[in-house]
């Protein structure tokens, strides 16, 4: 990841909110470009140019359970 991936995942983002029409959609592309340009911008004082690699932004952990598993769960017994 280099600080100019991030700048193009923002562009990216932000292109994509401005076609969507579901507000809740369009939040989660603002937020997430807003992330990728604060990631940018603490990375690059230490960065000698835009294509410097830099460490990847960490994932919050993910649940583990698939919608194939939540269906899998049998019907409560009346």
């Amino acid at each position: 990841m280099t600080i100019r991936y991030l700048q193009e995942q923002a562009d990216r983002a932000e292109r994509l909110a401005k076609g969507v029409l579901d507000a809740a959609t369009c939040e989660v592309l603002m937020k997430y470009a807003r992330e990728c340009r604060a990631r940018a911008n603490v990375a690059a004082p230490f960065a000698t140019d835009q294509d410097t690699p830099i460490a990847p932004m960490i994932e919050p952990e993910r649940s583990s359970v698939t919608c194939s598993d939540i269906s899998a769960v049998p019907e409560p017994l009346a």
